[in-house]
């Protein structure tokens, strides 16, 4: 049956305002039920191939759930909605990778007394006093957050690793220091060989890096490096936004962050300016720019962040972002 036309109308016309007015994407499009394991999927929402928000998943328990990221706020009811086709039971832990609201937004609807919410102190601190974010919807846009509400805030602060079980898996919880942002968090589902990896990874793109709250090129690609030399084996990698990647992808990727940094770190050790290492550009790697980062911006997070004396290693990048392998993707078309 179709849905009221009042009501598609009222939920795909104009902008969602996140935050303190930060304008995004019309809801539109499909969401995605993207089944990792029988106990383990992902929602993914997108409008005409580009992702709304970031992705979430969920780890079915016994008894309770657990939710990694929580999207933007405006999408929670259809959030609560698709969770409820898989499972009714109780979220008893929330993670947020880190603070961007795009990864948080649904925390205080999500929210139920009892529930835990793990985050990276700097997450708490950002979401209870408001801050300045960098380039969230473009590469030299600037937004203030205002702060939130306590349900929204972070019980449980995570500065190095943290284990969680549910039913026959486990969730190890781990700090990045300095990557995507200063307070990131990514996880690993060992049984099941799932990463989840927040926004340390962006497929097909350049990363963005927000230089404005302790994130930088070198934290990133550091991550990435220890993320492939800890998980053993076939990797379904989940990023903070696109479909779950594979190892080969994944190592396409840190191959292109390689040595992308490399280049550039050799043009600062050189002494060149900023603008003359962006004349030069990265041309090797044309094909990673995007709308989210052109390669002028990813050369200057990589400038603006690398040390004097840290070269990274070079090395090969054939880049690829198709699903991982086996991985099964159920389409809810139009609006939920």
């Amino acid at each position: 049956m179709k849905k009221p036309l009042r009501r598609v109308l009222t939920v795909t016309a104009g902008a969602i305002l996140v935050g303190s007015g930060v304008a995004w994407y019309a809801i539109l499009g499909r969401t995605r039920i993207i089944d990792l394991a029988p106990n383990l999927f992902v929602l993914h929402t997108s409008s005409f191939g580009r992702p709304i928000g970031g992705n979430v998943t969920v780890l079915v328990g016994d008894t309770t759930l657990l939710v990694f990221d929580t999207e933007l706020s405006p999408l929670t009811t259809r959030l609560k909605r698709l969770i409820s086709t898989r499972s009714r039971l109780p979220i008893q832990t929330i993670i947020n990778s880190h603070w961007h609201p795009d990864h948080n937004g649904g925390n205080e609807r999500l929210r139920a007394p009892g529930t835990e919410l793990v985050a990276h102190p700097s997450v708490r601190d950002r979401l209870a006093s408001g801050s300045e974010g960098f380039g969230l919807t473009r590469p030299g846009s600037h937004h203030r957050f205002d702060r939130r509400g306590e349900d929204a805030l972070p019980t449980v602060l995570v500065e190095d690793s943290l284990i969680r079980q549910f039913g026959r898996d486990r969730i190890v919880v781990h700090y990045a220091p300095g990557a995507h942002t200063g307070g990131d968090l990514w996880a690993v589902i060992p049984e099941a060989g799932v990463v989840l990896l927040g926004d340390i990874v962006w497929p097909g793109s350049f990363p963005f890096v927000d230089t404005h709250s302790g994130g930088t090129a070198p934290g990133l690609l550091a991550a990435l490096q220890h993320i492939m030399d800890v998980v053993p084996g076939k990797i379904t990698a989940v990023p903070g936004h696109g479909l779950p990647l594979d190892r080969p992808s994944l190592a396409a990727y840190l191959g292109m962050l390689a040595s992308t940094l490399a280049s550039v770190t050799n043009h600062r050790q050189a002494g060149h300016t900023l603008e003359e290492t962006q004349e030069a550009g990265l041309p090797e790697y044309a094909a990673w720019a995007s709308r989210l980062t052109p390669t002028d911006e990813w050369i200057r997070m990589i400038y603006e962040t690398v040390g004097e004396s840290s070269l990274p290693p070079s090395a090969d990048s054939n880049g690829r972002t198709e699903p991982a392998e086996g991985v099964a993707i159920k389409e809810l078309d139009g609006p939920h």
